[in-house]
Parts: C-alpha cells; structure tokens; sequence
C-alpha cells in the first residue's frame, strides 16, 4: 500500500518542482561517482590488494545498500516526504567515508607506517 492512496497524505502544495528533483538527481550523481572513485582507486595503489583496503571496500558497498533501498521506497511513495533528509544525511555519510577511504589509500602509509623510534610529536608533511 503506498503512502499517497490517502487524499490526507497528498502534498498541500502539490508534486514537488523540477527544482528539487534537480537536486536530488545531483546529490545522487555525487553519491555514485564518489562510490565507484573509491572502489577503483582501491585497486590503483599497489598491485597488491591489503586487508585494508578490501575491508573499505566491503564497508561501503554494505553502507550503500540500505540507502539504495530507502531511496528506492521513496521513490516508490512508501515513505513520507520527512525521509528526504535522512536519505540526503546517508548520502552526505557514504560521501564522507567514501573521501576518507581514498585519503586513506594515498596518505594512510604516511601516517601509520612511521617510525617507531621517533620522539617528534610532529607529523610528517
């Protein structure tokens, strides 16, 4: 049963402008690139995979499910209008994570694989 079979459940103002589907596309667009960017560079640094690595990977496609699945139960009309900004905060959350994996593949070896004997509390620039 969808949500808006209700008269009491339509939109005051009617369906939503062009603007705002605009933006979500945008937002969608941003999500998937910054997905399938980290997912690839995972396997440009070293010809080897590391454990890190692929365990970032995993986590963000198991991140990434539930947000497609919600999405798609938007867009399908099972969920009221208030789940837009969960979903706009789930994709601003895999974005992130997405980011802080990529830095992780290029600047993680800087940061966790110093060494040992050093007595500086500076990090390396």
């Amino acid at each position: 049963m969808s949500f808006y079979n209700n008269r009491e459940n339509v939109a005051l103002f009617g369906p939503d402008p062009k603007s705002v589907n605009r933006n979500n596309y945008i937002c969608a667009g941003v999500t998937l690139v910054a997905i399938i960017t980290s997912l690839a560079l995972m396997f440009t640094k070293r010809r080897t995979l590391e454990g890190s690595h692929v365990f970032f990977a995993l986590t963000i496609i198991v991140i990434s499910i539930p947000e497609l699945i919600i999405v798609w139960w938007y867009r399908q009309g099972d969920l009221p209008p208030k789940f837009k900004y969960l979903i706009m905060y789930m994709m601003l959350a895999v974005v992130l994570f997405c980011l802080s994996a990529v830095l992780y593949y290029y600047e993680g070896d800087k940061f966790f694989h110093q060494d040992c004997n050093s007595t500086t509390l500076i990090p390396p620039v």
